[in-house]
């Protein structure tokens, strides 16, 4: 009896977000124009190259989007292999429009 698995109750369905975590972002949302000129200032200003370069890389990272891993590339490799075709170029994909 003691080994026997329960069936659920309650709590959240899977992809609801929490309430609070949806107040909190609210909240800080009405700062993020701050918190990117500050990025901007610390980019353009700070004295340390090291602070220069990990704001920049923020302003990036949130503009454009995180670079794939490089354990994504090789999992679109692998997937190629598997279905029996030979990894796309870079033109390949922006002429089938990917």
């Amino acid at each position: 009896m003691a080994n026997e698995k329960r069936k659920k109750t309650g709590g959240r369905k899977p992809g609801v977000q929490n309430k609070v975590s949806r107040e909190i972002r609210a909240l800080a949302m009405l700062h993020a124009d701050d918190a990117i000129e500050a990025l901007i200032a610390l980019m353009k200003g700070a004295q340390n190259e090291a602070i220069r370069l990990a704001s920049a890389k923020e302003l990036l990272d949130r503009s454009c989007g995180r670079t794939a891993d490089a354990n994504d590339v090789q999992s679109f490799e692998e997937a190629d292999e598997r279905r029996g075709k030979p990894p796309q170029t870079f033109e390949e994909m922006l002429a089938e429009g990917l």
